[in-house]
């Protein structure tokens, strides 16, 4: 699934900055220092225009200058899973994280574990992993994990991390019940559902583009 978050920053003053860095640093031989999360993001916006070579040369040259680190390889190990469709490479680039109590790598591996059928496993794994994580940070982690079953259609699974959130009536909760609704193309209750998330927060681009979605599916183009 699109990040639009990470969209809307591309187009931040702050990120064109960034890039501008870059490109020089690249045309014209001039020194700055990159951390690789913003290598990482500068690999992310050359993939999603279409320039896959650009985004390795970011990527590799985070790599050579922080092995190990976790952003560059999480970028690479899903650029073999869902480019190359190739999970052992993925897998390979995954076990080089240094850090592996990061929420990120969890995801990897659970996402591995999907892109290869294996959802009961994957469910299993990332279940263990829960009761490692920080109480205010368990929210977010229940929410990636039931929007990743959700990128590979398994609602079933999607619906059951979606109860473990605490607050039923939160966006968070409503949103992917709405995708889960999606899914099982009940268009009424998932357009119900995602017009009162606009109406709650009408500058979400993700919203709209769901909403959008619903109404294509119920065949109101206009």
């Amino acid at each position: 699934m699109k990040d639009y978050n990470k969209e809307h920053y591309f187009y931040t003053d702050e990120f064109k900055i960034l890039l501008d860095r870059y490109e020089r640093a690249g045309s014209q031989g001039e020194s700055f220092y990159f951390d690789p999360e913003e290598l990482t993001d500068i690999a992310e916006y050359y993939q999603d225009r279409g320039n896959d070579q650009k985004a390795l040369n970011a990527i590799h040259h985070a790599l050579d200058i922080f092995p190990g680190n976790a952003a560059p390889l999480l970028f690479l190990s899903r650029y073999a899973l869902l480019r190359e469709d190739n999970p052992e490479k993925a897998t390979l680039y995954a076990e080089q994280i240094i850090d592996k109590s990061d929420f990120e790598y969890h995801y990897l591996i659970g996402e591995i574990m999907l892109y290869q059928n294996h959802n009961d496993k994957a469910d299993i794994y990332l279940h263990q992993h829960l009761h490692e994580i920080e109480e205010d940070d368990k929210t977010d982690y229940i929410y990636d994990v039931s929007n990743l079953f959700l990128d590979y259609n398994d609602d079933l699974l999607a619906e059951k991390w979606t109860e473990y959130l605490a607050d039923k009536n939160g966006n968070d909760h409503q949103e992917l019940l709405a995708r889960i609704y999606i899914l099982q193309e009940d268009y009424e209750k998932a357009a119900s559902l995602l017009n009162n998330l606009v109406e709650a927060d009408p500058y979400s681009a993700y919203y709209w583009t769901l909403l959008a979605t619903v109404q294509y599916m119920q065949g109101n183009i206009q």
